[in-house]
Order: C-alpha cells, then sequence, then structure tokens
C-alpha cells in the first residue's frame, strides 16, 4: 500500500465521520488504522480522545505510532490506570490540550467509572474501539459503550477498529447507526 493510497483512505475516514457519527474502519493489518483513528479528531478540534480496547497491549501500539509523527506532538497521552489520571485529564483538558486516554475494555467496576468519567464530559469525544472484534463485541463489554454512547451521541464520534471481522466486532452495536466505507471508497 502507497502512501498516497493511505493519505486517501484517511482523508475518507474523516470526511465520513463528519457526516456519520459511527464508522467501522475495517481494514487490514498493517494498513495503518491506530495511527489513522486519532486523526479524525484532530482535523475537527476535539480535544478528549478515548481509546478503548480488550487488548491492553494495543496501547503501547497507540502511544508508539503517535509517538513517530508530529502530527501529535501537542497529543498527551493518559493511562486512566494511574492513580491521578483524572486529574492528567481535566488539567490537560484545562490547558487546551489534546488528551488521548486509554481504558482497558476488561470488566470490573473501575472500568465502568472510568468510562462514564469519560463519557459524561460535556465537550466533543472520539471514541475509538480498537480490536473492536476481540472482546469488545461481547454483551458485557460493549453494553457500557452502547449505554454511554446513547447518553452522549450529539458530541461523540465512535471509530470501530478490526483488521479482521467486522461483523463481529459490530455483532452487538445494532442499536447504532454504523457507516462502513468500501475498500474503493476508502481509496477513491
Amino acid at each position: 500500500m502507497c502512501i498516497r493510497d493511505r493519505y486517501i483512505g484517511t482523508a475518507q475516514v474523516v470526511k465520513s465521520l463528519k457526516t456519520n457519527n459511527v464508522l467501522v474502519l475495517n481494514l487490514c493489518a498493517r494498513f495503518g488504522k491506530t495511527i489513522t483513528s486519532p486523526i479524525p479528531a484532530l482535523e475537527t478540534g476535539t480535544k478528549l480522545i478515548i481509546v478503548t480496547s480488550y487488548v491492553k497491549t494495543s496501547f503501547a501500539s497507540f502511544i508508539k505510532d503517535i509517538g513517530t509523527f508530529n502530527n501529535f506532538d501537542d497529543v498527551v497521552c493518559v493511562n486512566s490506570e494511574d492513580k491521578d489520571w483524572k486529574k492528567q485529564v481535566n488539567e490537560n483538558l484545562k490547558d487546551d490540550k489534546t488528551v488521548m486516554v486509554f481504558v482497558s475494555l476488561c470488566y470490573s467496576t473501575k472500568r465502568n467509572d472510568r468510562l462514564s468519567f469519560l463519557m459524561n464530559k460535556k465537550m466533543n469525544k472520539h471514541l475509538i474501539v480498537d480490536e473492536a472484534d476481540y472482546g469488545a463485541h461481547t454483551e458485557k463489554q460493549s453494553s457500557i459503550l452502547i449505554e454511554l454512547y446513547n447518553k452522549n451521541k450529539s458530541n461523540t464520534k465512535v471509530l470501530l477498529m478490526t483488521g479482521t471481522n467486522a461483523d463481529r466486532a459490530v455483532s452487538n452495536l445494532s442499536l447504532i447507526h454504523i457507516s462502513e466505507p468500501t475498500r474503493q471508497e476508502a481509496i477513491s
């Protein structure tokens, strides 16, 4: 895949999220989903990016990838497992910085509290569900996301990412209107 195709694909994702609240990014491995996913937030001036995954190791990929490109120099990464994570989020948002917060979808009451704290903020948000077909698609993991999204539709964009099984990724998200660009749309 050449750089031009990746750029065009990224531009299509940004365009799609301007008119749709939820988008499935179903692209093959090594296409650049991780680096593409936060760009719509930057393009629209959205200051809060919430990255969720059932696979916690994917967070390291986000940190590595955004540290590689100058586009993300002003993005502050916060791990919601840090003791002072709420303070980090609030202070950086107050300083008008873009904040990318990592939240594990592994079930716990802390997970629900973390997601509620972030999703209920009265501001535009960009929610990324990485590996949406692995763990995140199950009812226990998706129900909190659906509930919080439905309460915050007016200020939340959602990007479901998968490189393998889009049908499984959206299997419990039937309550949400989903737009999935075809491969042709993504490169044209």
